[in-house]
């Protein structure tokens, strides 16, 4: 059986890497499956497609990790099972994957990749004449370099408006909607010409940005909790509506330069986010020491069941009546 297998992550930059792989795999004639994980998912999923009894994997198979990585010991268990694995990621936390791996990916840990970006230039290498072919076209550059310049944060130092657009038109869409959009798009429009922001999605782009900035500049020192995370000066909030935290930490942090770092806690999801602009704080290794990961200036980790259901029984025991 040739098949490819991509587990990615959810956010702009896995669906960067979910369009292209698939790209990539039409181009070639190659069955394969997607799997969009949270960073708490992707152990139990990666086990239970490898333990799947209908399919019997060899190195015909192969096993794409883009911009997402399991554990130690799930890894451990595919190399001890002689999958054929490639994994792409960009991530500080991620590095020791290599060990294990040898030269079958890439972590790079410059700051200037993203998942999207690693594996891009990976499938290239790897799809001879006809798949450069279908990958190469100007607007499919430009949609990975823009998806690159968001996730590293480069959209800030040059002004590329239009990773701040399109990350705000993943979010109007959903993961799926934007998928599909785009996959159609690429397979489509064979001209160069065709901007990456169509000028219908512009409008709907603007109102959600004058929206959230209007949120941001209310967010105030006074409507945050102010906590020592990791020994450093933390601004805590749980997740708002109409707050992008990415975007709005950053601006909270430069106009209140007495907090180090920001903190969003997320009880839907179950995760905790980490943000900061300055100088010599790791938050990638930081959140690793609570089962994280992430970059220097942007990280997250889970919140564990036992966790929510603690942070729940504190906030609900006045509101139980015998």
């Amino acid at each position: 059986m040739n098949l490819h297998i991509l587990f990615t992550h959810v956010d702009l930059d896995g669906a960067g890497c979910d369009i292209i792989f698939q790209l990539y795999c039409l181009a070639l004639g190659t069955q394969y499956r997607v799997f969009s994980l949270g960073n708490n998912e992707i152990d139990d999923v990666v086990m239970e497609v490898i333990d799947d009894p209908e399919i019997k994997y060899g190195s015909e198979i192969k096993f794409y990790f883009a911009d997402i990585s399991p554990s130690w010991l799930v890894l451990e268990e595919m190399v001890a099972r002689n999958l054929n694995i490639h994994l792409y990621d960009h991530h500080l936390t991620s590095e020791w994957c290599m060990e294990l791996l040898r030269n079958r990916g890439k972590v790079d840990l410059s700051g200037k990749e993203s998942g999207t970006s690693l594996l891009y230039q990976h499938l290239v290498s790897e799809c001879g004449f006809v798949g450069r072919d279908a990958l190469s076209s100007e607007i499919i550059v430009k949609f990975v370099d823009t998806v690159r310049a968001w996730d590293v944060w480069e959209w800030v130092q040059t002004n590329n408006l239009i990773s701040k657009y399109l990350v705000n038109l993943f979010f109007i869409l959903g993961y799926e909607r934007f998928v599909r959009l785009y996959l159609d798009r690429f397979l489509t429009e064979g001209s160069s010409n065709q901007p990456l922001i169509l000028p219908e999605h512009q409008y709907f782009i603007d109102a959600r940005l004058e929206s959230q900035q209007e949120n941001i500049d209310l967010m105030t020192p006074n409507k945050v909790i102010s906590q020592k995370i990791f020994g450093y000066e933390a601004a805590v909030i749980f997740t708002g509506v109409g707050f992008p935290f990415s975007d709005g930490s950053y601006q909270f942090l430069r106009r209140h330069p007495q907090f180090d770092i920001m903190v969003n806690i997320n009880l839907a999801r179950k995760t905790i986010s980490y943000r900061t602009i300055k100088e010599g704080i790791d938050l990638g290794t930081l959140a690793a020491t609570v089962g994280g990961g992430g970059h220097l200036k942007a990280s997250g980790s889970p919140i564990s069941d036992d966790q929510q259901s603690s942070i729940l029984e504190v906030l609900m025991k006045d509101l139980k009546y015998e």
